[in-house]
């Protein structure tokens, strides 16, 4: 018995090495935008992740309006330092927070591909 949990937490840890690297983009979001992260206007050859988080980041904006950050934060178990960083897209997005995000807000944060052309 002792030996298959031990296999198991081994599979378990290669698992997690395999998790996918970002490659070809650097910086924040917020690098690729002139002027504020959520009006603003992405750089020409803005890679596609920062037109993706900019509509995350707006979309979470529409979604806590009225509600506030801390009390957004809290309810989705985040800190309300990400919760800023996202909205400042001084972070990127993963899947784990957004999932939260859009648990705790009932809406819908990723954008499909038309809501970034």
């Amino acid at each position: 018995m002792e030996q298959r949990a031990s296999a198991a937490l081994e599979q378990r840890l290669f698992s997690v090495s395999l998790v996918t690297r970002r490659s070809g983009v650097s910086g924040a979001p917020a690098d690729y935008v002139a002027g504020d992260f959520l009006t603003g206007h992405l750089a020409p050859g803005a890679p596609a992740a920062a037109r993706y988080a900019q509509a995350v980041a707006t979309a979470l904006a529409a979604g806590i309006a009225g509600r506030g950050v801390a009390a957004t934060a809290r309810g989705a178990g985040l800190a309300r330092s990400s919760v800023q960083d996202l909205l400042a897209g001084r972070g990127w997005p993963d899947l784990v927070t957004l999932a939260k995000l859009e648990d705790e807000l009932d809406v819908t944060l990723w954008p499909g591909r038309d809501r970034v052309r």
